[in-house]
């Protein structure tokens, strides 16, 4: 059999599949993943790396609890957050860093102890992840924090 393809002009041999006919002109999130699954994808990741409080959670372990491959999380992040998982965990990590330097005097706390429990191994580059962010160095959140309850006592 014979089906000419009304929309490319394209002629076909075999059985007649109109969703193979249609498909090469559906936009791409019309041929991947329904929106449902990258919807319930997401959810699941960002449920877990918000009651994840520690730095030690990795894309790969996201994508087998919510039962996806890593393509499609990242596609999920991407379409939705316009990042990747692993850019939205490494910023969520820099909120928490941030939170808690906030809430800390100089000398209650180090900058690098602060990183480590965050996962930050490298406290020179999280420092500058920090500043590209935030616009500050994370001394600066430290310090400041003193100086504003120095200036409301």
């Amino acid at each position: 059999m014979n089906h000419t393809n009304s929309l490319t002009g394209l002629t076909m041999t075999g059985p007649f599949n109109p969703l193979l006919v249609v498909a090469p002109e559906l936009p791409l999130h019309k041929r991947g993943r329904p929106p449902v699954m990258l919807r319930r994808a997401l959810s699941t990741a960002m449920a877990k790396i918000d009651a994840c409080d520690q730095g030690s959670l990795r894309v790969d372990e996201l994508c087998v609890l919510a039962g996806v491959s890593p393509r499609t999380m990242r596609t999920a992040f991407q379409v939705t957050l316009g990042m990747p998982p692993s850019q939205y965990i490494r910023r969520r990590r820099l909120h928490l860093v941030r939170g808690t330097l906030q809430q800390h005097h100089p000398g209650q706390t180090t900058i690098a102890a602060v990183a480590h429990r965050f996962g930050f191994h490298d406290p020179g580059r999280m420092a500058a992840d920090y500043h590209s962010l935030f616009g500050e160095y994370p001394s600066d959140t430290l310090r400041r924090h003193e100086v504003e309850e120095e200036v409301s006592a």
